[in-house]
């Protein structure tokens, strides 16, 4: 089944829809089929439908597939998720609302059977010494926030609003990408305090994990509105709790938001990487040694300071060939400036 499944996604992916869809129409006459594993293919069938451009039929086969497996902890939502996008993209904003807030009602349904569920177990395991431990479903919190960026996406702030705040209200403590989404939408309203709160509390709530890199553009671009010059040091110092890996990434997303944004503590944030990390991390220090070179070249001057710029972009490992070339091409207009 599951390799079944896979060469029907390996042709939808590849645009090959009429061989995904035989594929899928041969599995589906398999009589053994139980409803689960028919709403797997008919989510695929959706699939193919949505890539083609056909928004009404994929809602429908969505629907299909997500009522064939209602009962399962978990499988019933990409095939909602999927009806809602569908709809949405078909431009039926009400029903596309109708069924992300069924969707919500369904995981918190489900959270509820399954904390009922996990008392029952915890009674079984004192009297009978085991216990059938039941499957998580998603929570409330995670339902929500996918609802809410898939209308944040299709430009639909107000309903994108009410799932994230569904989000922040079911995870108090949590729900990082949902305060991202909020504060997406306070910056768009021209409401810089409220995005940057929201964009360091998801930062800050998410341990600065992978997740939370998309809050740093946020939070640097309200930072901007508000007429700041720099981000808190004190958050930047919470970077030391991230895996080595995680914070280089961070690090280059937020360099390049303060660059785009002229905040000069770009140049800061860049130095103190690269004097310590950037040896570790070839690709991220060239991106950036590529950022210094290209704002040095364009300050009149110092044409000693730009050859060595490009001396040492020339000696980071990983250069693609263009990158080589426009490296040494620099040091030669600047050795030929002078003299």
């Amino acid at each position: 089944m599951s390799s079944a499944l896979r060469e029907i996604g390996e042709s939808i992916r590849g645009r090959d829809f009429a061989t995904g869809l035989t594929q899928a129409n041969q599995l589906l006459s398999t009589p053994t089929l139980n409803r689960h594993e028919q709403a797997r293919i008919l989510g695929m069938v959706g699939d193919s439908e949505f890539r083609r451009g056909a928004f009404e039929e994929a809602a429908q086969i969505y629907q299909r597939a997500a009522t064939l497996c209602l009962d399962h902890h978990d499988l019933w939502l990409r095939p909602l998720v999927g009806q809602v996008k569908s709809l949405l993209k078909a431009v039926r904003v009400d029903d596309a609302l109708m069924m992300a807030r069924h969707a919500c009602d369904v995981a918190r349904q489900k959270c509820a059977a399954f904390d009922a569920q996990v008392s029952a177990a915890n009674r079984e395991l004192i009297e009978r010494g085991y216990v059938n431990v039941p499957s998580l479903p998603p929570r409330v919190s995670v339902v929500a926030t996918r609802m809410g960026a898939l209308f944040l996406n299709e430009g639909e702030p107000a309903s994108a609003q009410e799932f994230f705040e569904k989000a922040l209200e079911a995870n108090p403590r949590g729900a990082c990408r949902a305060r991202q989404g909020l504060a997406r939408i306070a910056l768009a309203m021209d409401d810089p305090t409220r995005s940057l709160i929201l964009a360091e509390g998801s930062i800050r709530i998410g341990n600065y994990a992978a997740k939370t890199i998309a809050a740093w553009p946020i939070l640097i671009a309200a930072r901007r509105k508000l007429g700041g010059w720099q981000i808190s040091q004190n958050l930047l110092d919470g970077l030391e709790m991230t895996p080595p890996s995680v914070r280089a990434r961070t690090v280059l997303t937020i360099i390049r938001e303060l660059r785009k944004s002229d905040m000069r503590q770009w140049r800061e944030v860049a130095l103190r990487w690269s004097s310590r990390e950037g040896q570790e991390f070839p690709i991220t220090e060239a991106e950036i040694r590529k950022m210094v070179l290209a704002s040095a070249k364009v300050m009149p001057g110092d044409a000693t300071g730009k050859r060595e710029l490009a001396e040492q972009l020339l000696q980071t490992p990983g250069l693609s060939r263009n990158e080589w070339l426009a490296a040494a091409k620099e040091v030669v207009r600047a050795g030929l400036w002078e003299g």
